[in-house]
């Protein structure tokens, strides 16, 4: 017995060294830029690129970023789309609310919500937010490899496994608003849903995961 415990101990820590060392170790990724792959021109709304700075990126923890402002052809209101990528360390953006309160908004309604978009059910959070006489209406989720989810938590425990299955399953925050107008609140919820039934086929495509190690999805 005596003999056995140092070598159940040099077993732990051996496991727990390479744990960390799996968890530390970079994961393949397909390339440097995912949201590169997004579009910019979708039928009926033109758009422009929103410049960032520098505490935006730190606000989303990660430089590999999408902030496009869409605005409709028929004159109405616009959505503003963001699109953060977690960086290496898979490290998500803070969550929206927080965000938006950092900057001075108010939070006036905060729910948990789903809805069929693009093809597929999607579990979002909507917020609607106040400042200085402007609302918005502000959907919002995380994606990590082809799952989603409104929790920030689970999106941390989606990547975790991720990461420890060595799988290039990226991580993003996906952010869309639209002012809340004369049409209400249904009005702004039928024109994210518009432009989402457009967006979201090309963004599935460029946050799929890719294969690791030359091992194709289907053999998994």
């Amino acid at each position: 017995m005596s003999r056995a415990r140092p070598l159940v101990a040099l077993l732990l820590a051996a496991l727990a060294l390479a744990a960390t060392a799996l968890l530390r170790a970079p994961v393949a990724t397909e390339s440097a830029s995912r949201v590169a792959k997004l579009p910019s021109a979708l039928a009926g709304w033109s758009s422009r690129d929103v410049p960032l700075e520098e505490r935006h990126y730190r606000l989303l923890e990660t430089r590999d970023v999408m902030l496009r402002d869409f605005a409709a052809a028929d004159g109405s209101a616009g959505v503003l789309a963001c699109v953060a990528v977690a960086g290496p360390a898979r490290k998500a953006a803070h969550p929206p609310e927080i965000c938006y309160r950092g900057q001075g908004w108010t939070i006036e309604q905060q729910r948990e919500w789903e809805l069929l978009l693009a093809g597929r059910t999607r579990p979002f959070q909507e917020l609607v937010v106040a400042q200085h006489g402007e609302r918005l209406l502000v959907w919002s989720w995380y994606r990590v490899g082809d799952e989603e989810t409104e929790s920030w938590w689970r999106e941390q425990w989606l990547a975790l496994g991720a990461r420890v299955g060595r799988r290039d399953a990226p991580a993003a925050l996906l952010r869309f608003s639209t002012p809340l107008g004369g049409d209400g609140i249904e009005g702004a919820r039928l024109r994210l849903a518009r432009f989402l039934a457009q967006f979201l086929p090309a963004a599935d495509a460029a946050l799929a995961p890719s294969a690791v190690a030359g091992e194709s999805p289907r053999d998994r």
